[in-house]
């Protein structure tokens, strides 16, 4: 099956900014040297955010992913309380395996989703978490999916669906794809 991956992750953006009433900025940079990744990214974001500056992380507004070779740098309009991406590009899915990382409750809800797809979203859970010191993604919990009319970017369909931190029962907005077996991208915000 052939897709256009650069073009389905920018749907992706789009769509979620339609569904959640927001816009973003993201910068997806592809091919480049692995020892170059995260200062590529660390300067994309400064780009991204200036004249505002980068604050350490986890970001109020911004995130940032890296995997393989490429890069994402995404960042939210204005300050919230916490905003997260992952995104796992050409990935092999024997190490995230669902029964490894969610809950009997989280397996049953996310039933139609692929292995990579709740990696990435445990992920996003934890990056959108501005206490996320000392905790993993185990702390975070898919609690429910959303029925948003099917959205697809092409053949795919974007999962909308509500996260928690189990710590302090946060609340969280999520957004997944998955793309193909070996990519999949995930956007939280807290709500």
């Amino acid at each position: 099956m052939a897709y256009d991956l650069e073009k389905l992750i920018h749907q992706f953006f789009r769509s979620v900014e339609n569904q959640w009433k927001t816009s973003f900025q993201y910068s997806l940079i592809k091919d480049i040297e692995k020892n170059l990744l995260s200062s590529t990214g660390y300067g994309e974001l400064k780009r991204l955010v200036s004249p505002k500056g980068v604050q350490t992380w986890p970001h109020p507004f911004a995130s940032m992913s890296h995997s393989h070779r490429s890069v994402c740098v995404v960042v939210a309009p204005g300050e919230c309380s916490g905003f997260g991406f992952d995104m796992e590009l050409e990935r092999k899915v024997k190490a995230f395996k669902k029964e490894r990382i969610l809950n009997s409750e989280e397996i049953e809800i996310t039933s139609s989703w692929s292995d990579l797809e709740c990696f990435c979203a445990k992920e996003a859970l934890f990056k959108a978490d501005l206490n996320n010191q000392r905790r993993s993604i185990f702390h975070y919990q898919i609690v429910e999916e959303h029925d948003c009319g099917d959205l697809m970017t092409q053949q795919f369909p974007i999962r909308f669906s509500k996260g928690r931190s189990i710590l302090d029962n946060r609340d969280f907005n999520l957004a997944t794809l998955a793309i193909g077996g070996e990519n999949a991208v995930a956007l939280a915000r807290a709500i």
